[in-house]
């Protein structure tokens, strides 16, 4: 596909900002553009610089403004070609609140949450139920804490599902989607958002689960590029969903490249693929 142009777009701020420069500077060793830097004041004026309706914005952004949707709707309304889903379903994937209500709808199990002070779905834990505290905005495992819930409008407090294993599903596309291999990692209570190698595997039935599932949630929002679900299998192996990363890391060592390389896709064939998907 010939492009006039790419940019490549990081956003060097918040939680995520590693995550971003790294992703930035891998997809810029496979592709001949541009990276920039934007400034969390002065994005728009940055935008506006290099202004250019035949080029390609590559969105290495993740977290705040780069993910939510508000980038993607500046790009939108200036007529510009970015990877990625579209900004709307970028603003469901970046809170967490709605993501949970769209798997609700999809029928998709979730933990039971809190928000504002409302409890959502009967809990799945009766004799000890705890819960872990979550930023609503954003993605990442930064800012998880064990913490019992209270009326806050800027976390969701989600029943802790006991298990060891975390699977994420990638799913890459817009015209029928596909899903790349699934990734298994195992997680512990004590080290929330800490995951390792995982030391077991699950179920085919549960990896199958999870692959259809995050497939329905990408098909759902309309998105494009690649996303990712994340799951958590409690003690009997059941399945619940418990986000949906409109961004995940793009770094050759992230879960999105390795689950291509397990499906014998190249580097540079995935981040290829995410620029014609747009």
């Amino acid at each position: 596909m010939q492009r006039r142009c790419i940019y490549i777009l990081a956003n060097p701020h918040g939680a995520e900002a590693n995550y971003s420069i790294e992703s930035a500077a891998e997809i810029g060793s496979v592709l001949q553009g541009e990276i920039i830097y934007l400034s969390r004041k002065n994005w728009t004026s940055q935008i506006d610089s290099i202004y250019d309706p035949d080029a390609l914005y590559l969105l290495s952004t993740h977290g705040g403004f780069g993910e939510d949707g508000c980038l993607h709707a500046y790009l939108e309304a200036r007529n510009l070609r970015h990877t990625h889903s579209k900004s709307w379903s970028c603003g469901v994937m970046a809170n967490k609140h709605h993501t949970k209500m769209l798997y609700v709808s999809l029928s998709i199990p979730t933990p039971c949450w809190t928000y504002r002070g409302t409890k959502y779905l009967p809990p799945m834990v009766v004799d000890r139920q705890e819960w872990i505290s979550k930023p609503l905005l954003g993605g990442g495992k930064a800012g998880l804490r064990m913490e019992a819930p209270k009326s806050n409008g800027t976390r969701i407090f989600e029943e802790y599902i006991a298990g060891s294993l975390e699977i994420s599903v990638c799913v890459v596309g817009l015209a029928g989607p596909g899903a790349l291999p699934a990734i298994v990692r195992s997680r512990s209570r004590d080290a929330l958002g800490v995951l390792k190698a995982a030391t077991e595997a699950p179920s085919q039935e549960a990896l199958e689960f999870c692959t259809s599932a995050a497939i329905r949630v990408h098909r759902a929002l309309n998105a494009r590029g690649v996303t990712k679900t994340d799951f958590v299998l409690d003690k009997n192996g059941r399945a619940f969903a418990i986000e949906t990363d409109a961004h995940p890391g793009l770094g050759k060592s992230r879960a999105t490249a390795q689950a291509a390389l397990k499906a014998g896709i190249s580097y540079a064939k995935l981040i290829e693929g995410i620029c014609d998907d747009c």
